[in-house]
């Protein structure tokens, strides 16, 4: 049975160096797919993790056992973001497929449906555009939200904020995407047919 994030952490507050590298390799790419959602390049998103991780090391002996451990490393995630990024200039963006391609993902080559998945993947890119384009406390609280799927007491809890807060930072963060969806030509129509 494997063991749980919450007893990794605790071997490796205790000395286990197995347990880090086991959660670290647990978590990297999840890690690594929400830094670069939130600040748009791939290559300070990979910064961003090494820097995570080693905070989590640093912070191994202040973890406290009866905490989640998917909080915590979401706020410590979410702190470095704000921390790097949310206060200056929006960096430029790499577009998904470029994030993907650096990640070694690949896309199925059976020629069957290669329209559908190059249309799929442009809607993905207008998609992570768009998300670039929207002020970072709502862009932050839209990907915790709907990208890395936690709930809205979760998000409040790890950013230090009241829920009504997140939520309406959620509400905001939609109704800024719908406008830069359709500046840059995209309908609710394209949406839809896309899900």
């Amino acid at each position: 049975m494997p063991q749980s994030d919450e007893q990794l952490m605790l071997d490796s507050r205790y000395g286990s160096m197995q347990a880090f590298e086991l959660l670290v390799r647990r978590w990297d790419r999840q890690m690594l797919m929400y830094l670069h959602r939130c600040v748009g390049n791939f290559a300070e998103a990979e910064d961003l993790r090494q820097e995570l991780f080693f905070k989590i090391y640093q912070k191994r002996q202040s973890y406290r056992p009866d905490g989640n451990f998917k909080s915590w490393l979401y706020r410590i995630a979410t702190n470095l973001v704000i921390d790097k990024h949310a206060r200056k200039i929006r960096p430029a963006t790499q577009p998904l497929e470029d994030f993907e391609a650096d990640c070694g993902a690949s896309t199925p080559d059976d020629g069957s449906d290669s329209r559908k998945l190059a249309a799929l993947g442009e809607f993905e890119n207008q998609i992570f555009a768009a998300l670039q384009r929207i002020p970072g406390d709502e862009r932050i609280a839209l990907v915790l939200r709907h990208f890395e799927d936690l709930k809205f007491k979760d998000i409040a809890e790890l950013t230090n904020e009241p829920e009504s807060t997140i939520k309406s930072r959620v509400y905001r963060g939609l109704q800024s995407m719908r406008t830069e969806l359709k500046r840059i030509g995209v309908s609710e129509s394209d949406c839809i047919a896309s899900i």
